[in-house]
């Protein structure tokens, strides 16, 4: 959905909390636009958040039935500057 949307995705993050973060950007990278999606990792299914919803929509809505843009909050994530401070899972998908 990404890529079909026309941007292009930069980094990708799964964290020990079971988020993957995914950044994207469109446009020249230097000076494009940046956003992120967040995508939770739960009983074996992978579902997007959305960044803000409606009291109305349910929780994890489809990336085909919204727009990019409603799963981000703009900019991006990062990897940890600091190693020590960081907690990676110690085995991806348990």
């Amino acid at each position: 959905m990404i890529t079909k949307s026309g941007h292009t995705v930069d980094e990708i993050y799964y964290r020990a909390n079971k988020l993957i973060n995914i950044n994207y950007h469109s446009g020249d990278k230097q000076n494009g636009d940046f956003g992120n999606v967040t995508l939770v990792y739960k009983n074996n299914i992978v579902t997007p958040e959305l960044a803000y919803r409606s009291p109305n929509s349910s929780k994890t809505e489809s990336l085909n039935e919204k727009n990019l843009s409603d799963f981000s909050y703009g900019g991006i994530y990062q990897a940890t500057f600091f190693q020590d401070i960081a907690t990676y899972p110690d085995q991806y998908f348990q």
